[in-house]
């Protein structure tokens, strides 16, 4: 099994709309390796702690090591699909309130799987615009703050 990426934290290029929700942990899953890595390295960029998971089922291993404080997650995956990954997030107490943001390439609203909604906190659709991931994420976090 790979080591979990931790791509650390840096000040470097922070943007000031991030700057409030440095060191958040955000767990990156998606099976493209390149996609997976340019994502992880766009939000280290924006001040996120990121660690980065293939498939559902290693999310789970990276979780159980080191709770994220929030999931971006392809939705078709082989090995444990975010959907799956997101149903057993809430089916386990410890995890059932971790955010998730699914990534999907299905575009059409009537291609979208049933359910998504009570999955996840949101969807985005493929191919991805950074600007709109990084509002959702901070949105998400900042709402979950607010609940804390």
């Amino acid at each position: 099994m790979a080591r979990p990426m931790n791509y650390g934290n840096t000040m470097d290029g922070v943007s000031h709309r991030a700057s409030r929700l440095i060191g958040r942990r955000i767990l990156v899953v998606e099976n493209d390796d390149a996609g997976r890595e340019a994502l992880a390295q766009l939000l280290v960029e924006e001040g996120y702690v990121v660690d980065t998971a293939r498939s559902g089922i290693e999310a789970l291993d990276r979780i159980d090591l080191r709770k994220p404080d929030l999931i971006v997650s392809d939705v078709q995956m082989p090995n444990g699909s975010g959907l799956e990954l997101a149903a057993k997030l809430r089916s386990y107490a410890p995890w059932a309130e971790i955010p998730i943001v699914l990534v999907t390439a299905w575009g059409e609203p009537r291609h979208v799987p049933e359910g998504l909604e009570e999955l996840a906190q949101s969807s985005l659709h493929k191919p991805i615009d950074f600007d709109g991931l990084l509002a959702e994420i901070e949105s998400v976090l900042a709402t979950r703050r607010q609940r804390a």
